[in-house]
């Protein structure tokens, strides 16, 4: 499925066999990605509850008429999608109990972002205190990015994988 969404994104385009190489490859690096920060999740003991899988699928197909129309756009079946869903949020909490609880910015650096880029605030005659909050979340979404890269990289690296397709 995931690798017929990724080429359907270039539905009607004719690809070369190194673009499909790629786009294997990139899809197949998806997959282990979540495949290996899913053991990390059963490695930390992240539960996801029933309740909380109900109310994300809820969510998602009440953006459509019925859950049969959001079941066909998605081209799979309610269990199916219910145990994605479940592991997505047990991936999320990881990130959140392993990264994002850890991460703090400081006050000098948000003064530091606020005076290194004048052309988003000064110029515009927006105080740092009006900035603060907007800055903060972005600095912290920097720092979580970083930190979900380093502790990916680290986590592969305990793992040995290996693609047999070629």
């Amino acid at each position: 499925r995931e690798l017929a969404t990724e080429l359907n994104k270039d539905t009607g385009k004719s690809i070369t066999e190194d673009e499909l190489k790629a786009k294997i490859q990139k899809v197949l690096e998806k997959i282990t990605k979540n495949e290996l920060l899913y053991q990390e999740c059963q490695k930390n003991n992240i539960e996801v509850t029933d309740e909380d899988v109900s109310k994300k699928f809820d969510l998602e197909k009440s953006k459509f008429g019925s859950e049969e129309e959001y079941l066909k756009s998605l081209n799979i079946d309610a269990a199916t999608r219910k145990a994605e869903i479940k592991r997505d949020l047990a991936i999320k909490n990881l990130i959140d109990r392993k990264i994002a609880s850890n991460i703090t910015v400081e006050d000098k650096e948000i003064e530091k972002y606020y005076k290194d880029n004048p052309d988003l605030y000064k110029k515009k005659d927006i105080p740092l205190e009006a900035a603060k909050d907007e800055i903060r979340k972005k600095l912290k979404l920097e720092k979580i990015a970083d930190s979900y890269n380093k502790f990916y990289a680290e986590v592969k690296s305990r793992a040995k994988v290996e693609y047999l397709i070629k």
